[in-house]
């Protein structure tokens, strides 16, 4: 969910505004997050400058660190979420992408983990993406031999 504020009227805001403008801003430190790892590199200080800018929205009164952690984590999965109940089988093309992308995600935050248990976890992560690629490998054989 993406907000805009424009001055001058309109409806007034939801009561939990300050806390969906403070999730945004966790969304795309994540999303920062997320990227600069990929890179390598937060040249740019994107990272930064999100921190910042959640920092801003978390200052605000009433605003309660633990609602928007759990605000963001529940729109995010949500919307991992929909990969994860498809049948990856019988969908399209990006759904099988988005099964790949989130079992991805699980393996690398596995990899992150320094706990005794992580190396389990990671296995059986590893397992879930190599199934994923796959079911997205014999679909587009399946996709690819002519029809008789």
């Amino acid at each position: 969910m993406t907000f805009r504020v424009i001055e001058g009227g309109g409806p007034r805001p939801p009561s939990d505004f300050d806390v969906q403008l403070a999730a945004q801003a966790l969304r795309f430190l994540t999303i920062e997050l997320l990227r600069s790892l990929a890179r390598g590199a937060d040249s740019k200080r994107r990272i930064t400058e999100q921190l910042i800018e959640l920092y801003k929205h978390l200052g605000r009164p009433g605003v309660m660190v633990d609602t928007v952690v759990n605000t963001f984590i529940a729109e995010a999965s949500s919307d991992l979420a929909k990969a994860e109940m498809s049948n990856s089988e019988h969908e399209d093309d990006d759904r099988e992408i988005e099964h790949i992308v989130l079992a991805s995600l699980q393996v690398a935050a596995e990899k992150l983990c320094w706990d005794d248990a992580a190396q389990g976890r990671t296995s059986q992560r590893v397992r879930r993406l190599e199934t994923c690629l796959n079911l997205r490998q014999d679909a587009i054989d399946r996709r690819s031999r002519p029809r008789r």
